[in-house]
This record gives C-alpha cells, sequence and structure tokens, in this order.
C-alpha cells in the first residue's frame, strides 16, 4: 500500500535531476553564445561572397591574390629625428631629464639651461582660424618638474649656457588635467548600464586591408569578442561625408542647411555625439594626430568654443609645426623623436585611465591620419603599436569602437577592381564588456547577426545614441535610414534603403566593358563636359580639362524591372593627368544621363589646384599659375 507513493517520491527526485541537467546546459549554452570566438572571414575563406542576403551579396576576394601581390610590400621603418632620440620624458605626472641622451645634444647637465611654457587653446577672432594658441610665461627648471594638474599642454626648449643664442632642444608634451563635472552623479552617470564610450579611428584603411597589413591587432581583437562588421559600406567620397554623418547624423548638405549658413562659419551652432553624451553628465574628448588637415580645419574654420572637455588638436597643431618632421607624402611622421599617432595613442591610454581612475563616465573620439592616410602599406608598421595600445586599455565599463571611413582612396592598388571595393568596405570592430554581453544578450545577439547586414555610419550614430541612454533609448523604425546595431538590420536591405549612392554600393554586380565601347565614351564624355568642366566654368584661375585616355568601364547588372543602366567609368585627363571615376545611370526612355553620387579622384592633386580653396573644386582644377 506504500508503493505509489515511493514511485512518486521517485519520480519527484528524477524530474528535480533532469531540471537542473536542463538549466546547467543552458547557462553553458549561453556562456559559449556569448564568449566565442566570431569567425574572421579572410583570403582562407571559400565563399564567393563575404555574405549574401536578399539584399545585398558583397564579393569575397582574396587578401593576397596574384593581381595585387605586386602592390603589398614592406614599407622603410619610421625613424623620427633623423634617429636623435629625445632629452626628455613624460609619465604624464611629470618631465625629467635623460641623463644618458646628453651626450647626443652635446652638453652636460650642469650647462644645460631649460624652462617649461604652458599653452592653451584660445577662441579663434571672427577672421581667425580654429589654430590660435596662448603661451605662459617660460619657467625655468633644472632636470626635472611636476606637470600641473590645471594644465593640458607644455613646452619645452633648452640652450647651452655657453650659447644662450642657440636652442638645442624643443618639445611638447600633453597630458590630463581634471576637469569640473557638469550634471555630476545623474540618472545616467550613476546607472551601471551606462558605459564609457571610446572611438578610435585608422584612416583610409580597408577591411580587407587590416587583416593584410595588422593580423596582431585583429587576432588581439578576436581575443577581445570583437564583433566585425562584415557589411560596413562607405557613404562618401574621402573622411568628412563619412565621419560627419555618424558625428552629427546628417549628410553635409542637412548639417550646413541645419548650422553653418556659410562656408566661413564655426561648427559651433551644429549638434554632434559628444553633446549628447555630455548633457547626459559624461566628460568628452576629440582628437586628432593631423590637425592640419583635420575634420573640421581643412578649408574649413573649425570651432570657435571648444567643442569637448579635452581638445588635443591645438596640441598637434604646435607641436607638429614646430617640431615635426619624417615627412611621407606631404604628412609628418613624427613630433620630435616620437612617431606623431603614438603619441595621441598615448593621450588616448591616458584619458581613459585618468578618468578610470576618477570614475569619470567619459566619451572619446580620436582619430590616426598620419600612418595611412597616403600608403597602403604603411599600417603595417603600426600593428604592434595598435595591438600594445588595445592589451593596454581597461575595457571592463568601457564600449569601444575601432574602425575607419574608408580604404585607399588614390594610387596604384586603387587603380584595381579589388581597389574600387577596398575603398567602399572599410572595417569596423566593436568590443563590449563580458558582464554587458551576458546582462544584455538580446542586444548582443543582434550586433552579432548584424556582422552580416549591410551597415553604414548612420547606424553607427544611432548605436552611440543608444549607448547614450541605454534606458530611455526607443527603438528606430525597421525602414530608417539608421538603425541601432543592437537592433536587427533586415536581411533584406539594401543599398538605397541604407542611403549608399550607386556609386559606392557593393552589392550589385559589374561587368567589364571595353574602354571604347560606345556607351562608355557617352558617359565619360557626360561626366567630363557636363559636371567636371561645368564645374570649372566658375574659377578663371583653372584649366578646362580635355579628355586623354578611358581607363576602365563597367555595366552593372540591373533588375529586369527597371528602366535604367548604371555605368562606372575611370578615365585620365590633361593638363594634369587627373584620373576620376564616377558612376552614371542611363535612362532608356529617354537617354538622359544622371551623375550618382559625386565623382572620385584616383591621384593625388598636390599643389595643383592650390590657386581653389573649395575641397570639391581641388579635386578636379588644375591651376593656370
Amino acid at each position: 500500500m506504500f508503493s505509489k507513493p515511493r514511485n512518486l517520491k521517485h519520480l519527484a527526485k528524477l524530474y528535480r535531476y533532469l531540471l537542473l541537467i536542463t538549466l546547467v546546459s543552458i547557462i553553458l549554452l549561453s556562456y559559449y553564445t556569448i564568449n566565442q570566438k566570431l569567425p574572421i572571414i579572410t583570403s582562407k575563406s571559400k565563399n564567393a561572397h563575404i555574405f549574401n542576403t536578399p539584399g545585398c551579396s558583397i564579393p569575397n576576394l582574396s587578401i593576397t591574390n596574384a593581381k595585387i601581390r605586386k602592390l603589398i610590400y614592406d614599407m622603410p621603418p619610421i625613424v623620427c629625428n633623423e634617429g636623435v632620440g629625445p632629452l626628455f620624458q613624460s609619465d604624464f605626472i611629470s618631465i625629467h631629464l635623460l641623463h644618458d641622451a646628453l651626450s647626443t645634444y652635446n652638453v652636460t647637465s650642469d650647462n644645460l639651461d631649460c624652462c617649461y611654457q604652458y599653452f592653451k587653446r584660445r577662441c579663434p577672432n571672427n577672421d581667425e582660424k580654429d589654430t590660435q594658441i596662448d603661451f605662459e610665461e617660460c619657467v625655468q627648471f633644472t632636470n626635472d618638474f611636476l606637470i600641473d594638474k590645471n594644465k593640458d599642454f607644455v613646452k619645452i626648449e633648452c640652450r647651452s649656457r655657453d650659447d644662450t643664442t642657440q636652442m638645442i632642444y624643443e618639445d611638447y608634451f600633453a597630458s590630463i588635467s581634471l576637469k569640473p563635472i557638469e550634471n555630476q552623479d545623474n540618472d545616467y552617470t550613476t546607472n551601471e548600464d551606462q558605459l564609457n564610450v571610446l572611438i578610435l579611428g585608422i584612416d583610409a584603411v580597408s577591411r580587407m586591408n587590416l587583416h593584410r597589413q595588422m593580423p596582431k591587432t585583429v587576432e588581439y581583437l578576436q581575443e577581445l569578442q570583437a564583433v566585425e562588421m562584415l557589411g560596413y559600406n562607405k557613404i562618401g567620397d574621402n573622411s568628412f561625408p563619412n565621419l560627419i554623418v555618424m558625428l552629427s547624423g546628417h549628410n553635409e548638405t542637412e548639417l550646413n542647411n541645419a548650422c553653418r549658413p556659410t562656408d566661413d562659419s564655426f561648427y559651433d551652432d551644429c549638434e554632434f555625439i559628444w553633446d549628447k553624451f555630455k548633457s547626459n553628465g559624461y566628460i568628452t574628448a576629440f582628437g586628432e594626430d593631423t590637425a592640419n588637415i583635420g575634420l573640421f580645419t581643412y578649408e574649413r574654420r573649425g570651432f570657435h568654443e571648444q567643442p569637448t572637455d579635452y581638445y588635443y588638436n591645438h596640441f598637434d597643431f604646435i607641436a607638429e609645426n614646430n617640431v615635426g618632421n619624417t615627412k611621407f607624402s606631404g604628412i609628418n611622421q613624427c613630433i620630435g623623436s616620437r612617431a606623431r599617432y603614438e603619441v595621441l595613442l598615448d593621450y588616448v591610454s591616458n584619458y581613459a585611465i585618468t578618468m578610470n581612475e576618477n570614475k569619470r563616465k567619459h566619451f572619446g573620439y580620436f582619430w590616426t591620419t598620419s600612418l595611412t592616410h597616403d600608403y597602403l602599406n604603411m599600417a603595417k608598421l603600426g600593428d604592434d603599436s595598435y595591438r600594445n595600445w588595445l592589451s593596454g586599455l581597461e575595457l571592463n565599463d568601457t564600449a569601444l569602437i575601432l574602425m575607419s571611413d574608408h580604404g585607399m582612396r588614390f594610387g596604384e592598388f586603387r587603380n584595381t577592381y579589388q581597389g574600387v571595393l577596398e575603398d567602399r568596405l572599410p572595417f569596423l570592430f566593436v568590443v563590449l564588456p563580458e558582464w554587458y554581453r551576458k546582462k544584455h544578450s538580446e542586444a548582443y545577439n543582434n550586433l552579432k547577426i548584424n556582422r552580416e547586414r549591410l551597415i553604414t555610419l548612420y547606424d553607427v550614430h544611432q548605436t552611440l545614441l543608444h549607448l547614450s541612454d541605454v534606458k530611455n533609448y526607443q527603438k528606430t523604425n525597421k525602414n530608417s535610414l539608421g538603425i541601432s546595431l543592437f537592433e536587427e538590420i533586415s536581411n533584406k536591405r539594401t543599398c538605397d534603403d541604407a542611403g549608399i549612392d550607386p556609386h559606392w554600393c557593393t552589392c550589385k554586380e559589374s561587368n567589364a566593358l571595353s574602354p571604347d565601347h560606345p556607351e562608355i565614351i557617352k558617359v565619360v564624355n557626360f561626366t567630363l563636359n557636363e559636371h567636371i568642366n561645368a564645374l570649372l566654368k566658375q574659377y578663371d584661375e583653372c584649366y578646362n580639362l580635355l579628355l586623354n585616355v578611358i581607363l576602365d568601364g563597367r555595366h552593372f547588372v540591373s533588375n529586369s524591372n527597371v528602366n535604367y543602366e548604371d555605368y562606372t567609368v575611370t578615365f585620365r585627363t590633361i593638363p594634369g593627368g587627373g584620373i576620376f571615376e564616377a558612376t552614371v545611370r542611363k535612362y532608356n526612355d529617354s537617354n538622359e544621363y544622371n551623375l550618382l553620387g559625386t565623382i572620385s579622384r584616383l591621384n593625388l592633386y598636390g599643389n595643383q589646384s592650390k590657386c581653389v580653396h573649395d575641397v570639391y573644386a581641388k579635386l578636379f582644377c588644375y591651376c593656370k599659375k
């Protein structure tokens, strides 16, 4: 009579055991899903496409195929200051004399006469650019000194007491002062789900060239469980039309119409992503290692008031101008005895360390250009430095975005079909802390899904808005131009849906046509006469351009339901030898032509266009004088 209860007791025990096994399995599966290393698609992949969705198929070309192998080679190392090392060194707290270097400068510590001089940005007057600097008095010191905690930048100059008229050493150092916090201890800065955000850019590096040139950096990113966005497609020619979308959410025309009425206007009335973070109590920072050709200062006025709490650019302006050296294609690679990009990397590390030690939520946007802007193979020289920089970051409370804006835009490599694609497909990695990936597993899983979706910097902007206010973020409409990468993006998304002009779209298949094909000749003549020379008519100081030779023509495979054909052409003009690329649409019913997007210049113009200052006209102008 007791058998039935014993069976029930046995079944209950068995049920609890099976439940425990199921829960453990779910936990282990979740941990594996969150922590697994995502596969990296490289030249070893056998797939014909990087990914293939109903909306977009991007070709998967080898990173070392035979047609480009001759263009991949080792560059000579950067030797700063002709091999002469520094006389002083900074640990961001103090600056001290390197005694072993005294003999190099033919001086002893007894007859060394040095002073330090703090300097800072000054707001420009209405007729000035955003490059103004104020210096304080030069203070004498012996051997070393502590950096004032309220100062960011300092200059050192030294003379020999034997000849005080001759400066024997000059150097510049950047540090991080502690600035007052606005909106301290609000709902954002005290919310653990609000991550610090660091963005670091490496200019002009395609996704494939990062794998080709910087394998150590890629490998370490994989160790960090970084999510690589395989379908990241650029939306404009150069840095500005791409990055301005990420920073503001608007294209250049929209931004100018909204807050910059004239070409001489500052950018103060424009709202950028750092303003959103700052209004939520974050400390903000912005810096570029080539401020002389910076995003807001190359043929532009920059800002009147300082845009962020920490603004590195004025340090780079003065240091590069006075002790810059080792010029590659017009860009100084060094500040004194230090590589220019490494100086900025050290600054970013110090910024993150200082903010973390003082428990301050922070946002930082930094861009390195000097090493990679002009040469396909220079990135390899920075592989160790970028990898070591990554390994030194404390990322437990930080979202890191490592990215580029476009691939190599000019040169022999760019003239290949692979170069065309790589220009349009820069790299983008997103790193999130492990605890955040677990707590926000749905968002993280969407991020992993989106690695095989077509995305743009409109989406990155929306992602930054998401990170700036995780608690109150409202999901975007699935048809929006920008969608947070923490929301699933449709696999049916096309270039049109994402706001990518056909000229930049990598989703369409194309076929090569002969340069003497009648349609290619018509497209070239239309581009040259109706656009390039029509623009140059506004500039009396520029020559009218003539066709020299058609170099390439491609026809894009179109949907049978459309009444147009798209063509991309590449051609050289004279005088000046400019090489241009354009995508043009021909409407079959009217035989009319329409330029799609902008015209790209595929070789450097150098000083050919120094007589004009409009950034677009510079691409085409060959000055008469």
